[in-house]
């Protein structure tokens, strides 16, 4: 019995360190993520509209709708005014392949740490957050999307 105890509990260590590892080295799930990309394909509606927000350092942090139809934004507007978000702006604001490609480019430019949350059924991405170095307090970027409708 001591020695299936002490398997067991090393086993469980094992778990637990490379839980930590992951969490530590911000691994970005990529099976997840692949899984999402096929829902979104599988379930993408030809018109929607969501509520985005960005916190991050780009000079523009207010929630904005963004209106899609056939993949291409037809329209970027704050949430609290309705005014439309400037040309200067626009880029942040993309589409659902463009929220995708946030992520992308965060482990292809190997953040230090990418987390990303998918919705269940459609699978676009509902919450993102990419710290590029440990330590720097303005490299980050927060996106959040809600009230998604097709």
């Amino acid at each position: 019995m001591p020695t299936k105890s002490r398997s067991l509990r090393q086993r469980c260590i094992r778990v637990i360190a490379v839980a930590a590892f992951l969490t530590v080295s911000g691994c970005h799930d990529t099976t997840e993520a692949e899984s999402a990309r096929a829902r979104w394909a599988a379930n993408q509606p030809a018109a929607y509209v969501f509520t985005m927000k960005r916190v991050c350092f780009c000079g523009d942090i207010r929630a904005v709708v963004v209106s899609v139809r056939n993949g291409s934004v037809e329209s970027r507007k704050y949430e609290d005014t309705g005014a439309d978000v400037p040309g200067t702006f626009s880029a942040l604001y993309p589409a659902v392949e463009g929220l995708f490609a946030i992520v992308n480019d965060a482990v292809a430019r190997k953040a230090e740490s990418i987390q990303a949350t998918y919705d269940p059924s459609r699978g676009f991405p509902v919450q993102i957050d990419i710290t590029n170095m440990r330590n720097a307090a303005d490299d980050g970027l927060s996106v959040t999307v809600r009230d998604f409708k097709p």
